[in-house]
């Protein structure tokens, strides 16, 4: 019994190291809003910049392009997370930095549980899940970003 709980506590410890390397950098992708009366509609652009704080808190600067037309409007936010012990990618909004210029809606301190997947190819790397807000003060939806390697 004690070699397996050591075996399976290297596994664990092993793969958050894995998941750690592969994260930091430079993240692509969208959300939605399964939610229509808060959001803008359609997909909405985000990227995201990875660097490791330590060896089990990461930080994301995040920033969110909206498209109306010809006219871009963007806001930039600070993320902060961890792995939990599911594997799962829990991030949470700590910090707002850029509003977006041309909405009169407030911030949202959002929430995001993502899972980590690795092409088999190797070429890529991706983050999926879902994101929401406290109490849904500003609804909810589902997110997808993409790292080249």
């Amino acid at each position: 019994m004690i070699r397996k709980s050591i075996l399976l506590f290297c596994f664990l410890s092993c793969s958050a190291k894995l998941f750690s390397q592969d994260l930091e950098g430079e993240w692509k992708g969208f959300f939605t809003y399964e939610n229509l009366q808060f959001g803008i509609g359609g997909e909405t652009g985000i990227n995201f910049i990875f660097t490791k704080l330590s060896d089990t808190v990461f930080q994301a600067f995040s920033k969110t392009i909206i498209k109306n037309g010809k006219e871009k409007d963007s806001s930039v936010s600070i993320l902060q997370g961890g792995f939990l012990k599911n594997g799962i990618l829990f991030l949470e909004e700590t910090r707002v930095l850029m509003k977006f210029a041309n909405r009169t809606s407030t911030s949202c301190n959002q929430l995001m549980e993502l899972s980590y997947y690795k092409d088999k190819g190797g070429k890529e790397l991706e983050l999926r899940g879902t994101w929401y807000t406290k109490n849904n003060e500003c609804g909810h939806g589902r997110i997808s970003l993409i790292k080249k390697l």
